[in-house]
């Protein structure tokens, strides 16, 4: 199994438009406190997993309604200084 520390040094396959836009969109949502996405949602978001870009966790609306979340990961942080 690879852990975060070493995937980071392995080449990331390249990610498409639709990613890079996502992973950008996760980030501003972050900053601006906003809602996160819902991980069944969106359609991209299988291949930023799979790359350790992105995880999930279960988040609340303030309905009280739980879901699963995105969130940008270590790895992703990293991705988003060194390359985009």
């Amino acid at each position: 199994m690879i852990t975060v520390n070493q995937s980071w040094q392995r080449k990331i396959i390249p990610l498409t438009e639709g990613m890079k836009e996502l992973l950008m969109d996760c980030h501003e949502r972050e900053i601006l406190k906003l809602e996160p996405y819902e991980a069944a949602s969106i359609r991209c978001s299988k291949g930023l997993l799979m790359r350790g870009l992105l995880g999930t966790k279960v988040c609340f609306t303030l309905k009280g309604k739980r879901f699963i979340s995105l969130y940008i990961t270590d790895l992703g942080y990293n991705y988003l200084e060194h390359h985009i």
